[in-house]
Order: structure tokens, then C-alpha cells, then sequence
């Protein structure tokens, strides 16, 4: 079976890499570029072998040169993130993005025009009945679109989510009351790797548990420098907490645990660079498609 070669990336070219670890309809555009998340780690669930071979028929994957591919069951899209990071020359593109197969950044005014429910006002999403040939253009995502905006911002990101509006207080309750198999202790323990190695953040990022606000997806479309230097933080954080947290015995969703502290880290570290002017950031709606 043959493959497609991660090589042929044009110097001053933007592109956005969307994670895809089951089939589903592909997202058509010449920046846009789907990479099967954890090709190695769903190459030795023999329960999925027909998703596996039809991704890895259809796109290439996170799991040459330096990867992580075979952790993406812990990581989530964290593992594609790692690849393109590690193995690309960011530094030549344009600017680079990371969307999931569902998800996608709306550029033009459809979330303004949508109609005000619980996943407009709470999650700031508009769903999407599925993916055509045309998706990208009804979203406003276009190559121009994106290069207008970056040259006036840093980086584009989802807005934040109103916890309030779902009946919860902060991340922190939504770590305790929503999301399945995870432990609270492992969230204590990313609080005091954080006062260890960043003493300088860890007042503000406590302080971001407790705020009725949580920037969730890890999306964003962003100048190369900006994207390198998240990287650089995100992932010293992240393997050094790596070595204080057993997962071995928790469910399959509890595995997932260095996953969704990625996504709190991911929303902290936006928004203090946003708030203390550090970066420039564009925020917008986002999609949710449902099916094929």
C-alpha cells in the first residue's frame, strides 16, 4: 500500500495540519493538510485495522522522525502538534496551524449570525451537519483570510468558553465533575510542577482554575516563532509531569490525562500572553461537524 511522503512542504507557504485518528470526510484545501494522529499507537489496536488502513491510505502520519505517535491514546492531537513541530522547517512557513477532524477556526461572520443556544453562548461553536467540497470557503477560511489577519496578529485562537454558562464554576470543577476517569490529584500535581519550574506563573495559573473561563480545542493558527516558542513550554511541562503520573490502571478515557492537562496549559498560556499583552491574539468561533 502506498503511502504519502511528508516531504514537499514549500518554503513561504502557510499551512494548518488537522488531526484525523478515524475516516471522515476530508477537508479540501492546498494549505490544509490531514495527518493521521497516532498511526502507530492504531497500528497495534487490531480492533481498528479497517480505520487504520484507510487513514494511512489516505494521508500521511505523526509517527516518523522524532515522534510520539505511539502515546497519542495519553496525548491526544498532542502527538500530531509534536510531529510537525519536531520534524518540519516551521520556520519557512508562512504560518502554521493545528485544527481536529471536527473542529475548525470560522474566519467570517457565521458564528456572529448563528442563532444564541447553549453551544453558541457556552462552547462558541456552530454545528455543522457535515463536510462538503465547499466547507472551507462557508467558513471563511481561506489562504488570504489568514495572511490578512496574521499581519496584524500573532496568532488566531478559538474564544474562550463560558463555564458559567454550563453551571460550572471554573476548570477546575470541570476536571472534577466533567470529564470522565481523570483524577484530581493529577491536576494538584501539574499545580506544583508549575510553582516548581515557573515560579513566576503559578499565582496566575491557579488563579485561571478558579476563573469562570476556559479556552478549550487546542486550535490555533499562528506565526512560526510564536507557535515554536508555546511548543518549547508546553512540552517541558508536560514530559516532566510525565514522570509523576501512573495512568496505567485508570479507564481508557482516565488515560488520556496528560491529553487534557495539555489542553489546560494550552488555555492558560494564551491567555496570559493575551493579558499581558505578550501577543496580539484574534479570537473566533469555531466549527463542530457531526458526521460524514
Amino acid at each position: 500500500m502506498e503511502t504519502k511522503s511528508n516531504t514537499g512542504f514549500q518554503k513561504g507557504k502557510g499551512y494548518i495540519f488537522v488531526a484525523y485518528h478515524k475516516p471522515f470526510k476530508i477537508i479540501q484545501g492546498d494549505f490544509i493538510i490531514p495527518i493521521h494522529a497516532g498511526q502507530d499507537y492504531q497500528k497495534e489496536d487490531l480492533s481498528k485495522k479497517k480505520e487504520y488502513e484507510w487513514l494511512l491510505d489516505k494521508m500521511i502520519g505523526d509517527n516518523t522522525g522524532d515522534n510520539i505517535s505511539k502515546r497519542n491514546g495519553e496525548l491526544n492531537e498532542c502527538t500530531v502538534l509534536y510531529w510537525f513541530w519536531k520534524n518540519l522547517p516551521i520556520y519557512d512557513f508562512k504560518y502554521v496551524g493545528l485544527f481536529q477532524y471536527r473542529r475548525q477556526l470560522i474566519l467570517n461572520d457565521i458564528f456572529e449570525k448563528a442563532k444564541e443556544d447553549i453551544e453558541k453562548m457556552a462552547y462558541k461553536c456552530v454545528h455543522f451537519k457535515s463536510v462538503d467540497d465547499d466547507f472551507i470557503s462557508k467558513i471563511g477560511l481561506t489562504d488570504d483570510k489568514i495572511s490578512n489577519l496574521l499581519s496584524s496578529y500573532d496568532c488566531i485562537l478559538p474564544y474562550e468558553c463560558d463555564l458559567e454558562a454550563l453551571g460550572i464554576a471554573s476548570p477546575y470543577e470541570d476536571w472534577v465533575r466533567k470529564i470522565p476517569g481523570v483524577h484530581i490529584n493529577d491536576l494538584v500535581m501539574l499545580e506544583e510542577i508549575m510553582e516548581k519550574i515557573h515560579p513566576e506563573l503559578s499565582e496566575e495559573f491557579t488563579d485561571y482554575l478558579n476563573s469562570p473561563r476556559k479556552r478549550m480545542y487546542e486550535m490555533f493558527i499562528g506565526k512560526p516563532s510564536v507557535i515554536n516558542d508555546y511548543c518549547e513550554w508546553l512540552f517541558d511541562i508536560l514530559f516532566k509531569l510525565d514522570a509523576y503520573i501512573d495512568t496505567s490502571l485508570y479507564s481508557i478515557n482516565g488515560k488520556r490525562t496528560l491529553g487534557y492537562l495539555a489542553e489546560i496549559l494550552y488555555g492558560f498560556y494564551f491567555s496570559y500572553m493575551n493579558q499581558h499583552k505578550k501577543l496580539k491574539i484574534k479570537e473566533c468561533g469555531v466549527t463542530f461537524v457531526e458526521d460524514n
